[in-house]
C-alpha cells in the first residue's frame, strides 16, 4: 500500500517535472539555444578553446584583469558623482 502511494507521488512529480521544463523550452530555452549559436558563429573559434591544443593559449587572448577593474572603478567614480 505504501508502495503505491509513494509510487504515485513519484509519477505525479516527474510528470510535473517533465511539463515545466517543457514550457521552460518553449518559453526561454529555445531563444537562449539560438542566441549562443548565433553568438558562436560571430566570435572566432579560438575564443571556445575548440581550436586550441593548449589550454593556455586560451588565457593569452584574455586582456588584463587589472586595468579592466581599474576602469571600472573610474566609471564607477564617474556614475557617483553628485551633480
Amino acid at each position: 500500500m505504501y508502495l503505491n502511494v509513494i509510487l504515485t507521488i513519484f509519477v505525479i512529480v516527474q510528470v510535473t517535472v517533465v511539463y515545466l521544463a517543457y514550457r521552460f523550452w518553449k518559453k526561454y530555452g529555445k531563444n537562449m539555444y539560438n542566441t549562443f549559436i548565433s553568438m558562436k558563429k560571430t566570435m572566432p573559434n579560438q575564443m571556445f578553446g575548440m581550436e586550441n591544443t593548449n589550454p593556455n593559449d586560451f588565457m593569452k587572448n584574455l586582456p588584463d584583469m587589472g586595468k579592466m577593474m581599474s576602469e571600472f572603478d573610474k566609471l564607477t567614480k564617474i556614475m557617483n558623482k553628485p551633480k
